[in-house]
């Protein structure tokens, strides 16, 4: 006999659809576990994106003894929601987790926030502008010091307000003057950094194209499967194989280099 997941209503044969909620109805119901926990708002977000993709069992529930919202899944399904749980949290809408919620969870795997990755010379390039302008302020405002305390610019002072002014404006411009260097330090340190992540880059784009193959990754997939399943299921085998060659590869790098890869691959 039919039965609600969300109502938990029995029907008999031949009805399709719960006449109270409008959820499909399954043959069997059975155990159910939390695919998330936080905000009402996320939760009701959540189970749109899952209805979006045919999955309809899924509903937002309120725990009054923890104090949060739960989108709850029959357990029994959880493997076929897996992905658009992965993709949802990590391509369609990364959520920031308020304080009070420690972690929201998906199939008592949280989610892991990864930044995205910055190669080292775009962060260089930044680092030699702020040098730059450190350090013409600063060597340029030292200068002008100097030259007033030397009377070739001449300005109407106490010798009090002169001696205030170098101690203050001379401690402003030697600050300048070191925060400077040490972006000048930094830029070096970015550029050697830059060069060493191209080389691993090309490193693992040759050895991924000598070792794996697209039928590798493609081999069990369902082609009934939506694209974003799909995705999820290929770029899992990616990072699965690079993390298997290269050792304690930085989150955030081995997700640029698994997009570039899949895109090389699918694209």
């Amino acid at each position: 006999m039919p039965w609600c997941p969300k109502c938990k209503n029995e029907y008999k044969e031949g009805y399709e659809v719960c006449a109270d909620c409008g959820c499909k109805l399954m043959d069997s119901i059975g155990p159910e576990m939390v695919a998330y926990f936080g905000t009402e708002d996320e939760a009701d977000r959540i189970v749109a994106y899952l209805e979006e993709n045919g999955i309809d069992y899924a509903y937002t529930s309120y725990n009054s003894k923890e104090g949060h919202y739960e989108v709850l899944i029959q357990e029994s399904k959880k493997e076929e929601i897996r992905g658009y749980m992965r993709t949802y949290f990590t391509k369609i809408a990364p959520v920031e987790i308020p304080e009070e919620i420690e972690q929201p969870q998906m199939m008592n795997e949280p989610p892991v926030m990864i930044p995205r990755y910055k190669k080292p010379s775009e962060r260089a390039e930044e680092y030699k502008s702020g040098a730059q302008t450190l350090l013409l302020v600063g060597i340029v405002g030292a200068i002008l010091l100097v030259l007033v305390d030397l009377g070739i610019i001449h300005l109407s002072l106490s010798k009090e307000s002169r001696i205030l002014i170098n101690i203050v404006m001379g401690g402003m411009f030697l600050v300048f003057i070191i925060l400077g260097i040490n972006s000048v330090k930094t830029y070096k340190k970015l550029i050697k950094q830059s060069n060493e992540d191209e080389k691993l880059e090309q490193d693992i784009i040759d050895w991924f194209g000598k070792s794996v193959t697209l039928d590798v990754i493609t081999s069990d997939e369902n082609k009934r499967d939506s694209e974003e399943a799909l995705y999820v299921g290929r770029i899992n085998k990616i990072k699965g194989y690079i993390k298997g060659e290269f050792k304690d590869l930085d989150l955030s790098f081995l997700e640029y280099i698994s997009d570039k890869i899949y895109n090389n691959l699918f694209n």
